[in-house]
């Protein structure tokens, strides 16, 4: 599939390792995307990311792990650069094989998540000389996952709508992450709309 094809050829190309030493270590929180990404770490520089990996954390999982927790990586880490990597399953829920769209509704799920977002990011301002970034949630295919799991044909034509639906509620979240970044001078690195977290099942 398409989706595999572009992490393949990105995972193929040759990263460099930055010079010098960073003045915060990079904490990433996410859902279960992560592991994938985790096990691409090539150069020592990826190697050094602390993940925090949930499986079907929603972002409000990750908000109230940051604020249960932050004092402790604080403790353990020294100086810390949040990344929160999460969305995938705010959009969508896994039922048996199959996933579907969580909601129609657009704005209650900006809404939602942006609000959930607002709170990590007081959250971690709270503990002044450190930083949090809210990544970009990145676009992923209900019918490829679904057809990878097994779906027939003719039941594929169902979700089509739903990836349309799907594609314009993760576009709406990002507007307005990019927003909420720019407000607070931490942007959104154009890497780390990696891929899709199902592109090793697609």
């Amino acid at each position: 599939m398409l989706i595999h094809r572009k992490l393949n050829k990105f995972l193929q190309r040759s990263r460099l390792t930055p010079a010098g030493r960073p003045k915060l270590t990079p904490i990433i929180i996410t859902d279960s995307k992560g592991f994938n990404l985790q096990s691409q770490a090539f150069t020592s520089a990826e190697k050094d990311l602390t993940w925090y990996c949930m499986r079907g954390a929603r972002i409000r999982n990750c908000r109230e792990w940051i604020r249960e927790s932050i004092d402790a990586i604080i403790e353990e880490e020294g100086n810390i650069w949040v990344y929160i990597w999460a969305g995938t399953c705010d959009f969508t829920a896994k039922n048996g094989k199959y996933i579907s769209l969580r909601t129609h509704d657009t704005e209650s799920i900006v809404e939602d998540f942006i609000s959930e977002a607002n709170l990590i990011i007081q959250c971690v301002n709270a503990h002044p000389g450190y930083k949090v970034t809210i990544l970009e949630v990145p676009l992923y295919s209900i019918v490829s996952w679904n057809w990878a799991a097994g779906i027939g044909r003719d039941d594929r034509e169902r979700f089509h709508d739903q990836e349309k639906q799907l594609e314009e509620q993760i576009i709406a979240v990002n507007r307005k992450v990019r927003e909420l970044n720019e407000a607070s001078e931490s942007y959104s690195p154009n890497k780390a709309k990696f891929s899709s977290d199902y592109s090793s099942k697609i």
